[in-house]
């Protein structure tokens, strides 16, 4: 596992938008966002962040996906697929502080388990593997927010700020002048796609510790000011 991570940061295949990597705390994915906030209010541009947290990422992760996202970061086949047969073939207690019960439970060939196992070594270099693939499709698929840059109008896309599980995706409007329903509409369409690639990971997306922040703005007495819930419009 250290050899792989090793190698997809001297790659570079751990893409920016995650930030539970070597050399990289929490505390910078939350400048990020608070960064990207400061860039549209200063700039009175319509965005919003949408927090899309993941449920239970370690034990819904697909072995197929796992594979190849383990395998495009240099990982052997035979290596992911001995990983691989054990956790489906393994036999599990539950063990607590009052003792360990001596039921045993797990499945076979025939209907497999799944996951990485919570406490596995292998776990979360392997959701970072898979992560990775994951935002590399959202991106080649449209979304994140494209923005520029003031003094050499170079051009970037900042999709999301990913710290393991947290997933807060970034929505940037097409223009300045975008109206509240068409910032809402790409905010919709960009969680709809984000969705859909997590579940073809085997993932989810946990419904209560999901939400959205929208930032429109308004003009009173010559200054903008951000829009409150009750000058939004209804959307059904």
């Amino acid at each position: 596992a250290k050899r792989m991570m090793k190698k997809a940061r001297e790659e570079g295949k751990i893409p920016e938008d995650v930030y539970s990597k070597k050399g990289c705390q929490c505390d910078d994915a939350t400048m990020t966002k608070v960064l990207f906030c400061d860039i549209s209010r200063i700039m009175h541009h319509p965005a919003a962040i949408s927090e899309v947290d993941l449920g239970e990422c370690f034990d819904r992760m697909a072995h197929p996906p796992t594979s190849l996202a383990m395998q495009t970061w240099g990982v052997p086949t035979p290596a992911i697929q001995i990983v691989c047969t054990a956790l489906r073939m393994m036999r599990f207690c539950l063990r607590t502080g009052f003792g360990e019960l001596p039921e045993l439970f797990g499945d076979s060939v025939d209907n497999p388990l799944a996951g990485a196992g919570q406490g596995s070594g292998w776990a979360p270099p392997g959701f970072g593997a898979l992560s990775s693939i994951a935002m590399g499709a959202y991106k080649r698929a449209g979304g994140g927010a494209r923005m520029t840059t003031p003094l050499l109008a170079r051009t970037f896309l900042l999709a999301a700020v990913m710290y393991v599980d947290d997933t807060d995706l970034l929505h940037w409007a097409d223009s300045p002048q975008a109206t509240d329903e068409e910032l809402i509409e790409k905010v919709q369409a960009d969680v709809k796609l984000w969705g859909e690639i997590v579940q073809s990971t085997g993932g989810i997306l946990k419904a209560l510790k999901c939400s959205v922040f929208l930032m429109t703005y308004q003009w009173r007495g010559g200054r903008a000011r951000l829009k409150e819930v009750k000058d939004l419009p209804d959307v059904d």
